[in-house]
């Protein structure tokens, strides 16, 4: 569809509105026509237009001028949804001096010492066209949009808040053990002394293993199977004694 910059259908060969059929083979027209699509002529003065520079001409034909033809596509129109995508064009025109210089030099033949010479500079000025392509196309996924809520779930940590929340308030009396021990106040000294003294019990529980009170742990012997056998047998005697 060929709009003019207020949105209103522009004829270009007789109709505004090409099928895609149809614009296989190019969508022709005049200069004239894509001007009046722009909302100009050849003759409007550029130095009124939007986006004119200085040092301009009075007409736009002396000038010469930039042509850019946008092409944006859309699947959401308001026109038909069951048409499909559709592409509006629409013409921006910007003054800007596009001229083209040539020149013809002619040396005839001498008639005399000096001889005949000719020159003539020929300045023309054009249009540049331009072609931009943009638009939009746009359409809803189940998929995306339940993987977005997920990410943002994850990202702002509401699993942490719900599962803290019921950890906290939905276990009964379990939830006062984990409120009390969020509540206690970190003791750097004491935990200190807990650490040290469960060390040492470790280090007693395993010399007892091996059955060495008095050499440095560093000498000590590790523990084999046979060890670790018959100490099972001690713990499980009485299950064992019963056949369980």
């Amino acid at each position: 569809i060929v709009t003019r910059p207020d949105g209103t259908h522009c004829p270009v060969d007789g109709k505004s509105k090409w099928s895609a059929a149809e614009s296989l083979t190019g969508i022709g027209g005049t200069l004239k026509e894509w001007l009046a699509c722009a909302g100009i002529s050849m003759d409007s003065d550029p130095r009124k237009l939007k986006g004119s520079g200085e040092g301009l001409a009075p007409h736009l034909r002396t000038t010469g001028f930039t042509a850019e033809i946008r092409l944006e596509y859309f699947n959401k129109h308001g026109i038909d949804e069951s048409v499909g995508v559709v592409c509006f064009v629409t013409v921006h025109i910007t003054p800007v001096w596009t001229i083209r210089e040539a020149t013809d030099f002619t040396q005839f033949a001498a008639l005399s010492e000096g001889g005949q010479q000719s020159m003539r500079l020929r300045t023309a000025s054009g249009v540049l066209v331009k072609l931009k392509v943009g638009g939009e196309i746009s359409s809803f996924s189940i998929e995306r949009l339940i993987s977005f809520l997920v990410q943002a779930l994850v990202l702002l940590q509401i699993p942490f808040y719900v599962t803290q929340f019921i950890a906290m308030h939905g276990l009964g009396f379990m939830s006062e053990i984990y409120r009390k021990a969020k509540r206690s106040q970190l003791n750097v000294f004491t935990m200190f002394y807990s650490a040290i003294a469960r060390m040492i019990v470790a280090e007693m529980s395993f010399r007892g293993l091996v059955g060495d009170f008095t050499g440095r742990m560093s000498s000590l012997q590790g523990i084999d199977k046979g060890c670790l056998y018959t100490h099972l047998c001690d713990v499980f005697h009485d299950e064992i004694s019963d056949g369980i």
